[in-house]
């Protein structure tokens, strides 16, 4: 066991050691602050969907122009691609999705 590392993390959930109303007001904190960021971080990718769609179209693109444009996008695009190419986005544990 190296030196930064604490006796008993590995042995016992820390939320084992917190009181009942701690942990009540941890899952209330996170009610308060996750979910509205949650929801924010769908509003905003929704939006950056939105204005990719509309530059392609500004452009002229054709629907196998665009295939082709996310076939070949390097792998750390901002926003994943169309259903049929979608991409995992970087930095964004899947977890919180499926919570």
């Amino acid at each position: 066991m190296s030196s930064w590392e604490c006796k008993w993390c590995w042995r016992s959930p820390v939320w084992s050691l917190l009181p009942a109303a701690a942990l009540g007001n941890l899952r209330a904190e996170y009610v308060r602050s996750i979910e509205p960021a949650r929801a924010l971080a769908a509003e905003a990718l929704n939006l950056e969907n939105q204005v990719s769609n509309l530059v392609n179209a500004a452009y002229g693109l054709t629907p196998e122009e665009v295939a082709l444009m996310w076939q070949t996008a390097p792998p750390r695009m901002p926003i994943p691609g169309p259903a049929t190419h979608e991409r995992e986005p970087i930095g964004v544990e899947a977890s919180w999705a499926s919570e």
